[in-house]
């Protein structure tokens, strides 16, 4: 495919929703700091070892008064369970990439909610 194939393409390809994942989906969003949202999830990578992102979760839910509902935590993974004051479920999910990388991944409801999630990821940065 010729490289003005390829063009037409990728511009086709950002009218559609979650074009900004594409756009950074290769190699931005692999680096440290990188935020993306799409559908209905925030994921953000982060230059933090896993347990710090870990607390610094728990952390942000006790300041933004949610209640824990599971908590599940191994090595390198963990998933949190909240429900907000207005009873919608979050979920925060951590990963390690590296022991200085932590991928963060969070939603908030059903269909998710990126106000929230962007809330949440900046109370969980405040505690890094």
């Amino acid at each position: 495919m010729n490289t003005r194939w390829v063009l037409v393409l990728s511009g086709a390809v950002c009218s559609l929703p979650g074009c900004a994942l594409f756009l950074i989906g290769g190699g931005a969003a692999a680096g440290a700091g990188a935020v993306a949202y799409s559908r209905g999830q925030l994921r953000s990578v982060q230059e933090t070892p896993f347990e710090r992102a870990w607390d610094a979760a728990q952390d942000a839910m006790r300041d933004l008064g949610f209640v824990v509902t599971y908590q599940e935590k191994e090595p390198d993974a963990g998933k949190l369970l909240a429900r907000t004051k207005d009873n919608e479920e979050v979920e925060v999910r951590l990963e390690a990439e590296s022991t200085t990388v932590t991928e963060i991944r969070i939603r908030v409801g059903w269909l998710g909610n990126e106000a929230l999630s962007n809330v949440i990821l900046e109370k969980i940065k405040q505690h890094l």
